[in-house]
């Protein structure tokens, strides 16, 4: 808000107000890599693609996650002048979908030249915006209480608001919303991976603060 001129000679008081928060996380991704190297161009891509299409496979028995950012990667290796293909794509579901992460996570952790990292706990946009305006509110009230305590001490009341300003001490967090259109193949499951890696997937809590600084005139009888 601007900044408003205190009356002449009125004192003042600046106060900070803080609130913290533990929030369980709503929304979970992993990222799934598959890297093949070959001295042979033609077998690393090819073994890159057989990777692909087994990952693909699975994703293909699931309907509830989000896949994107589809990458495709070639270089040269040092070594003996392999060359290396690899391919990757992040998979994001709600918490109550965290079934089937496990059921990616299970049926590809041993699955060769797969990789598997992660899980990543996040929250949603809305429902950080909506924890941080309850944040916002709980440090306002908090810097108004110690205005009135400052001012309680001195011998006078609080007065007129002058300025307030926000700080987002837990930053902005976005997830792109990225179609994943033409991504899954069509058709069957087909004989998928054993699963080898049970994991439970338990929401993590992320910490969300919010601080207000704020500045009130004081008031003083006679």
């Amino acid at each position: 808000m601007p900044r408003s001129l205190p009356g002449p000679q009125q004192p003042i008081v600046e106060v900070r107000g803080e609130a913290g928060r533990y929030v369980p996380a709503d929304m979970c991704s992993i990222r799934l890599r598959v890297r093949s190297e070959h001295r042979l161009a033609d077998r690393a891509y090819r073994l890159r693609k057989e990777g692909v299409d087994v990952v693909r496979q699975v994703l293909g028995t699931l309907g509830s996650l989000r896949v994107e950012g589809e990458r495709l990667d070639e270089s040269t290796s040092h070594r003996e002048g392999a060359t290396v293909a690899s391919w990757g794509v992040t998979v994001t579901g709600a918490a109550g979908d965290r079934g089937e992460l496990r059921e990616v996570i299970a049926r590809l952790a041993a699955v060769e030249d797969i990789g598997v990292d992660g899980p990543d706990w996040q929250l949603s946009p809305a429902l950080r915006a909506q924890v941080r305006r309850e944040l916002l509110a709980d440090a306002a009230r908090t810097a108004r209480a110690e205005a009135e305590v400052l001012a309680d001490a001195l011998g006078g009341t609080v007065g007129r608001l002058l300025y307030v300003t926000d700080r987002d001490d837990a930053g902005d967090w976005r997830i792109e919303q990225t179609a994943a259109a033409g991504l899954l193949p069509d058709g069957a499951a087909g004989n998928l991976p054993e699963r080898t890696l049970e994991l439970d997937l338990e929401p993590e809590r992320i910490e969300l603060t919010a601080a207000v600084t704020a500045e009130f005139e004081v008031d003083f009888a006679g």
